[in-house]
């Protein structure tokens, strides 16, 4: 059973307002902070919330901006930096909230790119990170129909959009959630120039200094993702060594918490973090 979820504001040095979802449990031991994937937003995780709940640990996400209930223009970012300071935001809220609690993050793809990058970069204090299907590498024919785009305008017209080929089949085998995807009247189809190549660079910069990793790190990946490439989060873990490590679900596509099967997903997922918090 979910928590009733809670909604809080956070605004950027920028100006954009940033809307986040909270599911609050009393004492948590730690405390999951969330960041999407591309096109989507933070209420599509209840589910994955109320699994967490259940092991006593509270949950967050927060919208990134062009997306879900945040402001801006959808789909664009104007630097990496500004993508980098939602989790600063987020890791703001939850640290009012929960002062004492171990901080996780969780990302997902688009969001999966962000929280590897963050801990690459910086030295937050974070128990652990969790990478859903994260946004390293994209699979080869993604890449070629996105990277012209974005190669050519991302200086010359930055926040020029296309359509990010985001289809609801793609996400995952069970009609319902590909039915709610479609008509999320919150789920949006843009990316912009900048916003492409900007991830796509974050993406490499992991990549390559997946070895500098001090913080454990679950990357799990479906192994039939049409979306971002599971060799690359294989590659990750294989660089990163010991710290890391990588679960491969077999025959699931690129949302592995919305997949046929997925109270397996959450069991593995849960019982890793729980695994390494500090007693």
């Amino acid at each position: 059973m979910e928590s009733s979820p809670l909604d809080f504001e956070r605004k950027t040095s920028d100006g954009l307002m940033l809307r986040g979802r909270h599911w609050p449990v009393h004492g948590p031991r730690a405390v999951v902070c969330l960041m999407h994937g591309l096109g989507e937003h933070c209420g599509r995780y209840g589910h994955v919330a109320a699994a967490f709940n259940r092991k006593g640990m509270a949950f967050m996400g927060i919208d990134q901006r062009g997306h879900g209930r945040s402001e801006g223009q959808r789909g664009h970012t104007p630097s990496y930096a500004r993508l980098l300071e939602a989790i600063d935001l987020l890791l703001v809220e939850a640290g009012q909230h929960y002062p004492d609690a171990q901080v996780v993050l969780y990302g997902h793809s688009f969001g999966g790119n962000q929280v590897l990058n963050y801990v690459l970069r910086w030295n937050t204090p974070i128990a652990a990170v969790v990478a859903s299907s994260p946004w390293l590498r994209l699979t080869v024919k993604r890449a070629g129909v996105l990277a012209l785009l974005g190669k050519s305008l991302e200086y010359i017209l930055p926040g020029s959009a296309t359509n990010s080929h985001m289809e609801s089949s793609l996400v995952s085998h069970d009609p319902d959630v590909v039915l709610a995807y479609k008509n999320d009247p919150l789920i949006h189809d843009r990316i912009t120039a900048r916003c492409l190549m900007v991830c796509v660079r974050a993406g490499l910069y992991a990549l390559h200094h997946a070895g500098e990793l001090r913080v454990p790190a679950l990357l799990m990946h479906g192994t039939v993702d049409p979306i971002t490439d599971p060799g690359a989060s294989r590659l990750f873990v294989e660089r990163a060594g010991g710290i890391a490590n990588f679960k491969p679900w077999a025959g699931m596509l690129h949302e592995v918490h919305n997949e046929v099967g997925r109270e397996e997903v959450f069991d593995y997922e849960v019982g890793w973090v729980q695994k390494h918090l500090v007693p």
